[in-house]
C-alpha cells in the first residue's frame, strides 16, 4: 500500500466515523441503541475474521469464504453468536461477555417493540447501570453509558493481543494450617500467574492487596503458615502482555490432622 493510498484509506475511515457519531448523538434513544449496537457488531465481526486464519490472510476465496461464515449459512451471523465467538477465542473476558449480553437485551427492547421505548424507562436503565467503563461519560446517563461502554469494547477488541481468560476449574484442598490450590491455565501465551488470599471475614479484597507472583507456566500452589479452623478465600489469575484476567476465587478452612490413637 503506498503512502498515498494509506491516506485516502484514513481519510475514508475518519469520515465515516465522524458521520457515525454525528448520527449517533442526533438521533432518538431507540435509533441509537440499535445503531450503536450494530456498529459495534460489525466491529467485532472483524476482530473476529482476524483471528482465522484462512480470513485474515490473502486467501484466494476470502470473501466468498468470509461470507459463508458470516452472512450466508448463518454460523455466527447474529450478535449473540458473536458476542459467545468472541469469548470464546479470547477477545475479551467473562465480565465483558455479560455486559454485551446485556447490550443485546437492551438492542432488543428497542428493535422489537412498537411501544414508545426510552433510556430513562426503569427496567433499560437498570441494564445499562450495568455497563460500567473505564471513564465515566460527561453526561452519566443511561444513553451515554451505553454509548461509552460499546466504544470501550470495541477499542479493546482492536488490540493485536486480548485480555487472558483466566484460570480455569480452580481447586482448593484444605489441609493442616495449609491450602493446596491447583487450576488449568487458559491455552495462550501468559507472562505470569497470581495468587493472594485472606481470612474470609476480613474486609473484600482491594486493587491494592499484594498478589504473589508466580511463573506463567504455574499450575498449582501451596500456601502455608495459615490458622486451622479459620475460613479463607483465595484467588488466582493469570495475565498476558494485554494485562491481567479476571479473578477465580474459591474458600477452604484448613484444620488440623486427626491425631492416631494410641496403640494397645
Amino acid at each position: 500500500m503506498t503512502e498515498e493510498t494509506l491516506q485516502e484509506t484514513l481519510e475514508r475511515n475518519w469520515d465515516a466515523l465522524v458521520r457515525y457519531d454525528e448520527e449517533l448523538n442526533g438521533t432518538s434513544d431507540r435509533a441509537t441503541a440499535i445503531l450503536a449496537a450494530a456498529y459495534f457488531e460489525d466491529k467485532l465481526g472483524d476482530a473476529i475474521m482476524r483471528r482465522f486464519a484462512q480470513l485474515s490472510s490473502a486467501f484466494a476465496d476470502q470473501v466468498e469464504l468470509r461470507n459463508r461464515v458470516f452472512k450466508n449459512v448463518d454460523p455466527i451471523r447474529n450478535f449473540s453468536a458473536k458476542i459467545e465467538i468472541g469469548f470464546a477465542i479470547g477477545l475479551y473476558n467473562d465480565g465483558i461477555r455479560k455486559k454485551l449480553r446485556k447490550v443485546g437485551e437492551i438492542r432488543n427492547e428497542f428493535a422489537h417493540t412498537s411501544k414508545p421505548v426510552e433510556f430513562d424507562d426503569a427496567e433499560i436503565a437498570s441494564k445499562c447501570c450495568q455497563l460500567e467503563t473505564c471513564i465515566l461519560p460527561d453526561s452519566d446517563t443511561s444513553r451515554s453509558r451505553y454509548i461509552t461502554f460499546l466504544k470501550e469494547v470495541e477499542k479493546h477488541i482492536q488490540c493485536p493481543t486480548a485480555i487472558s481468560r483466566g484460570p480455569r476449574i480452580l481447586t482448593a484442598t484444605a489441609g493442616d494450617a495449609q491450602v493446596d490450590l491447583e487450576w488449568i491455565l487458559p491455552s495462550e501465551t501468559l507472562t505470569q500467574v497470581q495468587v493472594r488470599w485472606k481470612k474470609a471475614a476480613d474486609m473484600p479484597f482491594g486493587a491494592a492487596d499484594n498478589w504473589t507472583n508466580l511463573c506463567a507456566t504455574a499450575t498449582k500452589y501451596k500456601v502455608t503458615n495459615l490458622e486451622n479452623g479459620t475460613d479463607y478465600t483465595f484467588a488466582v489469575r493469570t495475565e498476558n502482555s494485554t494485562g491481567p484476567s479476571e479473578t477465580t476465587n474459591r474458600s477452604a478452612t484448613p484444620k488440623a490432622a486427626c491425631a492416631q490413637s494410641p496403640r494397645l
